[in-house]
């Protein structure tokens, strides 16, 4: 009973409280895709997406992330908190620089760019572009000889 108590009027002092100034934040995500036309994910991953990442990945990156497919390798790097994006960027860019000897003839340039703003409004920008994604893939129709697919209807499979 004792804990009921506190934990309601723990409640009510935190809607109580009040925000008189947030923190001005600025957070920036650098993008580094190359295109290799022709290659398998795999090849991409192997050749392009790996050596890129070994190069980015440094102190001041809070979080990396990639996505090898097929022709195309996308690398994000989220930088520290208010860290200045003209510096992650020519940093970037001298990294992404020293490996283009290593990257197959092949290869595109890997295009750079950034993207600096209130962490959260990007965030929700970047899911609801993941939603319509989502929406678009859903309505395409099963291709030929593709595997079943969860909510495509027996009669409208080929056969």
């Amino acid at each position: 009973m004792v804990s009921l108590l506190i934990l309601v009027v723990g409640l009510r002092a935190i809607a109580a409280l009040e925000v008189r100034q947030y923190p001005a934040t600025q957070d920036t995500v650098v993008t580094v895709t190359t295109s290799y036309p022709g290659a398998s994910s795999e090849l991409v991953k192997g050749f392009i997406t790996t050596p890129l990442q070994q190069a980015i990945a440094r102190r001041r990156i809070d979080y990396l992330s990639s996505n090898s497919t097929q022709g195309r390798s996308l690398i994000e790097a989220r930088m520290r908190l208010n860290f200045d994006p003209n510096a992650a960027v020519a940093e970037i860019q001298a990294k992404v620089a020293s490996q283009r000897n290593v990257l197959p003839a092949e290869a595109d340039d890997p295009v750079i760019s950034s993207q600096t703003g209130d962490p959260t409004a990007r965030d929700v920008h970047r899911l609801l572009q993941r939603h319509d994604e989502a929406v678009a893939d859903h309505r395409l129709p099963p291709a030929r000889g593709a595997a079943e697919a969860a909510g495509v209807p027996a009669s409208a499979r080929p056969a």
